[in-house]
């Protein structure tokens, strides 16, 4: 995801809201399996912040852990963002 994020923030000056995947799915014996860890998938949380990621939550294969362990490596202040133009 942090590559995905570095380029989608060459397209934009916007924020960006990132809601990675737990890793790559898995089919085993039917079943779709994510073998990402909670801890693995908070590691990358300062990288998508310095890629834009102004929202950043959990997609397929995330569940609440994920989402706690994201807030623990997100708990020091992230960069501010400049006030997003708007029209008049």
């Amino acid at each position: 995801m942090p590559e995905i994020a570095k380029l989608l923030k060459k397209g934009t000056n916007l924020p960006l809201i990132l809601q990675p995947n737990a890793g790559q799915p898995e089919m085993i014996a039917g079943r779709v399996f994510y073998r990402e860890t909670p801890e693995h998938f908070a590691s990358l949380a300062a990288e998508l912040v310095s890629h834009g990621g102004r929202v950043i939550g959990g997609c397929c294969g995330t569940d609440p852990s994920f989402i706690i362990a994201l807030r623990a490596a997100l708990a020091h202040p992230c960069p501010t963002v400049a006030a997003l133009p708007h029209s008049d």
